[in-house]
């Protein structure tokens, strides 16, 4: 993990309600500019507040 990261998932798991898994995700596509694919509705909500792009699942 870089270096912050366990602050910077503590913030998240605060912020976001999340669960840390989700956080770990979410903190993933945030820290390398990816998209994220779910369909847990809350990650996805949090990830789009965020500014995260969602791959959209059919």
């Amino acid at each position: 993990m870089p270096t912050g990261g366990a602050a910077r998932l503590a913030r998240l798991r605060v912020e976001t309600a999340l669960k840390l898994p989700d956080c770990c995700v979410l903190d993933a596509a945030m820290s390398n500019g990816a998209a994220m694919a779910t369909f847990d509705e809350r990650l996805a909500s949090a990830g789009a507040s965020l500014g995260v792009t969602l791959i959209e699942l059919a």
